[in-house]
């Protein structure tokens, strides 16, 4: 198989990979939330061997959630699957003509008429009309993941994941040595 081929087969991959991984991660936060927002489950498990296990979930769930959106999100080894890697070959300008290609491409159709010319207009006609909507999705596309990666949320996503999650980075708060605190960062 050409190479060119296997990339589009890649970020097809990748793309399906990344839409699984964040349903895995939405039904993590569906786990997650009752037990960020119900105040009256750490009462009723206070001074208890259930606030443990309450803690022990909720971290588990928040990290787990954190170090996946980072991944699927912003990973830039290119072996990953992962969203900055689909933008980054959709900036390649060789890489997109040959993906416009493939969605501009007129579907078999069924000859409702003898007229050949009239098939090759609707294939024409339809060729111009997706080539324009591919270019506004790309544009956008691009352009909203950019904005996305420049925000104040991702540059703290990537701190969590760095500094708590995958490093156990050690900090000075209050005089006292110990791992970063997402207090600290402005986490729940």
């Amino acid at each position: 198989m050409p190479k060119r081929d296997e990339q589009l087969l890649k970020i097809k991959c990748s793309i399906n990979e990344i839409a699984n991984g964040y349903f895995l991660a939405d039904q993590k936060l569906a786990l997650l939330t009752p037990l960020l927002a119900d105040h009256e489950l750490i009462s009723t498990w206070k001074n208890t061997a259930g606030i443990f296990a309450y803690g022990a979930l909720k971290h588990c769930l928040w990290s787990s959630i954190i170090a996946d959106m980072k991944a699927w999100l912003f990973d830039q080894n290119e072996k990953t699957a992962s969203v900055h890697n689909v933008i980054k070959a959709f900036k390649d300008p060789n890489f997109s003509l040959r993906l416009k290609c493939k969605f501009t491409k007129p579907p078999n159709t069924i000859r409702l008429s003898s007229d050949a010319s009239s098939a090759t207009q609707w294939r024409q006609e339809f060729s111009a009309r997706e080539q324009v909507r591919f270019d506004g999705l790309m544009t956008e596309t691009i352009r909203l993941f950019d904005e996305l990666e420049a925000t104040e949320l991702a540059k703290r996503i990537k701190i969590v994941r760095d500094k708590i999650i995958s490093h156990k980075e050690i900090q000075t708060l209050d005089g006292e040595r110990g791992l970063y605190d997402p207090k600290a960062l402005g986490l729940k």
